[in-house]
């Protein structure tokens, strides 16, 4: 607000009706603004106070004070995006769950589940663990049921 009051002060002084009507706000009125609001009509009030710099510095404007202010202003317009940004990441990463998913299913279902059956008889504490590692269970609801791979054949594990 400092600069936007420089910015009156200076209209007032030079008589600048039109420069004097882009800034008629108060704080209270501009806290009450949504946040995209906000930002354009303070992004306004930076293009002024640039096109005004050299005489508001009779005014008592210091150097590097519409730049901090610019930058806040950049840091603002970041966080306002930040919460979509995320959102759309989310989005975007909850559509490649499905495929990522079915090319585990996959793999799990040609590659390793038929390794096992090679398996079973070299090491059949860990075919055990694995066969148990396999097991869906459906927390949904109250169901009670376990959900588990198929049992493959000994002699064809193709029947999957």
């Amino acid at each position: 607000m400092r600069i936007v009051n420089l910015l009156k002060t200076y209209a007032q002084s030079q008589n600048d009706e039109e420069l004097a009507s882009k800034i008629k706000i108060t704080l209270s009125k501009l806290r009450v603004q949504s946040d995209r609001s906000r930002l354009s009509l303070v992004k306004n009030y930076i293009d002024l106070a640039i096109q005004h710099e050299d005489a508001l510095e009779d005014y008592g404007l210091e150097s590097g004070e519409i730049l901090a202010l610019m930058e806040k202003v950049e840091a603002y317009e970041a966080a306002l995006v930040s919460p979509r940004t995320a959102v759309v990441n989310r989005h975007l990463i909850t559509l490649n769950i499905e495929s990522k998913g079915k090319a585990l299913d996959a793999l799990l279902q040609k590659e390793l589940d038929p390794f096992m059956v090679a398996l079973k008889n070299a090491s059949p504490s860990f075919v055990k663990l694995y066969k148990s590692a396999r097991l869906i269970i459906d927390h949904k609801g109250k169901k009670s049921e376990t959900l588990a791979p198929p049992e493959q054949d000994d002699e064809n594990p193709e029947t999957q």
